[in-house]
Formats: structure tokens, C-alpha cells, sequence
């Protein structure tokens, strides 16, 4: 569903020794949500020798929703400033 590289994402943090994070669902529903079971991998992506050009489709779905259009996130920081309050 979603992978993001430590770095492309300053600060993340992560396990030692890993610099891939997977996030992975099945496209069923599961429990009495009724809502797919998700699945978070930290990897190292240097171990990834063979990788595939694109992401394999399920043979079997459990609704057609629960696969996501490809995309690509542009991961950026935001700098939040706060105002000072006075009176208090």
C-alpha cells in the first residue's frame, strides 16, 4: 500500500539498522469492523536485491475500494509558528 524511505523523511523515526518502512493491508474485510487488516514492516532496503517494477495485483478481492490507485506523496516538512498570547 505505502512505502516510505528514511531518507525521504527526515526524522522519521525507526529501528536500528532499517531504512524501509511497508505499510500493508489485505483487501478483506477482517473482524467485526469489517475493516482490511493492516500490516507494518520495517526493512532494510539494501536487502531488497530483486525488487518489482510495480506492485502485484491481488488474483482475489474482497471489494474493489480496498485497492488503492497508484500515487506518488511528496513528504516535506512544515515549520509551525505560534503566536505569543498576551494577558494570560
Amino acid at each position: 500500500m505505502a512505502q516510505l524511505y528514511a531518507v525521504d523523511v527526515p526524522g522519521l523515526p525507526r529501528p536500528d539498522g532499517t531504512d524501509l518502512l511497508q505499510l500493508l493491508w489485505c483487501p478483506f474485510a477482517h473482524d467485526e469492523d469489517h475493516l482490511p487488516r493492516t500490516k507494518v514492516r520495517w526493512r532494510n532496503a539494501a536487502d531488497i536485491t530483486d525488487p518489482l517494477d510495480a506492485a502485484p495485483r491481488p488474483s482475489v478481492i474482497g471489494d474493489a475500494n480496498y485497492l488503492p490507485d497508484p500515487c506518488v506523496l511528496r513528504v516535506g516538512r512544515r515549520e509551525r509558528k505560534l503566536a505569543a498570547v498576551r494577558g494570560c
